[in-house]
């Protein structure tokens, strides 16, 4: 495990940490899992991120929560009670094991949720989504369910805001697909005609007598950043954090209560805050980064500086030699693109700030797949099916972080 060993003393993982305004504490009276407590095994499970998902609903007593999330061919929703209140593994509100096929993402519609009825979308690895109720398990709807839109695993899936009945779910494959749940999918794959056309991105739509789904289809050119980019409201790269020696799991902005705060996991185990100020949002491209003030309690040493600045220099050269060796018209669409760079819109890592964490740490045994801000706490998931709840500082009062109570009697389980 990386950044496990330090000076040949195991780093276990922490119960807390301290950022500037208090110590977050782990409420492990809050944690939720599979029912059996059974941790990571060689079935395949890892492979699958465990995702996390909440909703607020209105009841008789007040506003509620639910939380979903998904360990391998299982998905889970429960009531989330926060950090106050220990949490019963025993009583989940639904629970769904699936035969020949795995959730990888879901996501609830906030604006028609209530006690009754809360809907909730689901992807999964064989590229189908799921439509169902978590109050009421005869209820559900499949779209894609003959994989005749697109046979890749399901990568995310969102509502769209404003927009009641229609969603989007994005493929590995690369393609995005607006979906109405009123729809019906075709008989046949459907044949599409180009809608829209940019500079690397294409929307497509079906062509069909009838309006069926998907409604469109983008098909986008992208690419991983390994460095943790963040980008202003006007498209441009701001910054990047340095912090991972893995891939990272997920990121997540802080609510307005900590302004600016951006948090992400990592592979490596590892949780890492940043604090973004003025200065460095602000920043003028092509001042020296040595003359930034960082938001870490040191500024980062200058080897690492110019680590990074050699790496883009010697990715540069590399471009310019594979450049002059092909030739054609080739050459001169990267000759083009290369123009870009060192542009506010592309700015060199030499431009931009590189962000040492405020705060670092490992808290996992396995690797991190979420992470969830929420207003009394953050939530993080793992690839072993634990999803741990952080007490915010100040929200609770003495060590309440009890075990979790044994789930040892009957659920309400559904095989599908």
């Amino acid at each position: 495990m990386a950044n496990s060993m330090e000076n040949g003393v195991k780093d276990e993982p922490k119960t807390q940490f301290t950022a500037r305004e208090g110590t977050y504490r782990l409420m492990t009276h809050s944690d939720y899992s599979r029912q059996n407590r059974v941790g990571y095994s060689s079935t395949g499970h890892g492979n699958i991120p465990v995702r996390v998902s909440f909703v607020t609903v209105d009841d008789t007593c007040g506003p509620s929560e639910r939380i979903c999330f998904n360990y391998g061919r299982e998905l889970y929703v429960y009531v989330y009670k926060g950090v106050q209140k220990a949490v019963d593994l025993s009583k989940p509100v639904d629970k769904r094991v699936y035969k020949s096929t795995s959730p990888t993402c879901h996501d609830f519609i906030v604006s028609k949720s209530s006690p009754d009825s809360t809907s909730l979308l689901v992807g999964f690895t064989g590229g189908q989504v799921q439509l169902i109720d978590s109050a009421r398990q005869d209820a559900s709807n499949i779209f894609n369910d003959e994989q005749l839109i697109e046979k890749t695993r399901v990568t995310c899936v969102k509502w769209l805001p404003n927009t009641p009945h229609q969603f989007l779910a994005s493929h590995a494959s690369g393609h995005l697909y607006l979906y109405s749940e009123r729809l019906p999918c075709g008989p046949a794959a459907p044949t599409y005609q180009t809608f829209k056309q940019g500079d690397g991105f294409t929307v497509y739509t079906c062509k069909a007598r009838s309006t069926r789904n998907p409604l469109y289809r983008w098909a986008a050119d992208v690419a991983f950043d390994p460095y943790t980019s963040v980008v202003d409201g006007g498209g441009e790269p701001a910054s990047n954090g340095n912090g991972y020696s893995s891939d990272e799991g997920g990121a997540a902005p802080a609510p307005p209560l900590v302004t600016y705060r951006i948090g992400s996991v990592g592979q490596d185990t590892q949780l890492c805050l940043w604090e973004l100020t003025d200065d460095v949002l602000r920043r003028p491209y092509g001042r020296s980064r040595a003359s930034v003030a960082g938001v870490a309690s040191e500024p980062a040493p200058p080897a690492s500086t110019g680590s990074l600045s050699a790496r883009l220099s010697s990715l540069e050269k590399a471009a310019e030699r594979a450049g002059s060796a092909a030739g054609g018209g080739g050459a001169a669409q990267r000759r083009e693109r290369d123009r870009l760079i060192g542009t506010p819109g592309c700015p060199r890592l030499a431009d931009c700030p590189i962000l040492e964490p405020h705060v670092s740490c490992r808290v996992s045994h396995e690797r991190l797949t979420a992470l969830t801000f929420r207003r009394d706490c953050v939530v993080t998931a793992c690839c072993d099916g634990y999803v741990c709840t952080w007490a915010r500082p100040g929200t609770v009062t003495g060590a309440c972080s009890s075990s979790s109570p044994a789930a040892t009697h009957g659920d309400t389980s559904t095989v599908v």
